[in-house]
């Protein structure tokens, strides 16, 4: 009895449930997209990128359609990468 009892409160725990939320904001191809954006040269009158002028840029560039700046700081920090460098 004590078995069946643990089994039933483990085995749920142990398994992934269906999570709520808003779906993701952007596709993979525009994550990419970003990265390469982010990964380039910054406009002439900048020294590097901020996520604001990544989000400027993305949208100018119709990259994406419409994203906000801290989307793209998440998809940054998925990246790893070191701003400015």
């Amino acid at each position: 009895m004590r078995l069946k009892s643990l089994a039933l409160g483990v085995i749920p725990a142990l398994q992934e449930a269906a999570r709520s939320g808003q779906p993701t904001q952007i596709t993979e191809s525009e994550e990419q997209m970003l990265v390469a954006l982010a990964c380039s040269k910054p406009p002439s009158g900048y020294a590097h990128w901020t996520v604001r002028l990544l989000t400027h840029e993305a949208i100018a560039h119709e990259y994406v359609h419409q994203v906000a700046p801290e989307t793209v700081r998440q998809v940054l920090k998925k990246t790893k990468l070191s701003h400015g460098r």
